[in-house]
């Protein structure tokens, strides 16, 4: 580089031997885009650097790839499953209910603590959400429990003044009958006024 402005050094056939000459634009775009692969590779080097120094964070796991264990929770099945933190430690937490045998439990992640809510009077159906019904916070569970009757059922949180693992403190409240196992009626959070957490 001359005076700001880039020169190259050419060879040509003459007694003179070389001279600087000044580069055509094809050449200058050429320099540009190898100047450009240049700064990516020095900061694909870089990024490199900070793999092999131990990182543990997302560029591991882009480096490495998605992994997943598996871990049984249940010996049962159920038509609702959500997930959803229920006990407000910032961990999503796992909810299951079906049939009068397999109740309406939430298990506490990481150590999978179950908690027995309710138990079915017919069946806990596919329709369930979570959602912050009465506004105090934390997230309550509603579903259709059964084809007939007053079956669509608000089970309230005990946060933020009891603690939701245990089972009894979960209030159960009737909303009223949706009729034809709550797809009658699509569940949805903006139903009650409130945003899911």
């Amino acid at each position: 580089m001359i005076d700001g402005r880039l020169w190259m050094r050419g060879w040509v056939n003459s007694a003179r031997g070389c001279r600087l000459t000044r580069c055509s634009h094809a050449a200058k775009s050429i320099f540009d885009v190898c100047r450009h692969l240049l700064a990516i590779l020095a900061v694909g080097i870089s990024i490199a650097g900070c793999d092999s120094a131990g990182s543990t964070g997302s560029e591991e796991i882009l480096r490495m790839g998605l992994t997943f264990d598996r871990r049984e929770i249940a010996d049962h099945s159920g038509d609702v499953k959500l997930v959803g933190d229920i006990d407000g430690d910032g961990r999503l937490d796992l909810i299951l209910g079906g049939l009068p045998q397999t109740p309406l439990s939430w298990w506490r992640w990481p150590d999978l603590l179950l908690t027995t809510i309710a138990t079915a009077r017919v069946e806990f159906t596919t329709d369930g959400v979570l959602v912050d019904v009465d506004g105090d916070g934390d997230l309550d569970i509603v579903t259709a429990d059964g084809p007939d009757g007053a079956n669509l059922i608000w089970f309230e949180n005990p946060r933020p003044n009891h603690d939701p693992t245990d089972g009894p403190s979960w209030k159960h409240h009737e909303i009223g009958a949706v009729g034809g196992w709550g797809k009658a009626t699509a569940l949805r959070t903006s139903s009650f006024g409130h945003p899911a957490n």
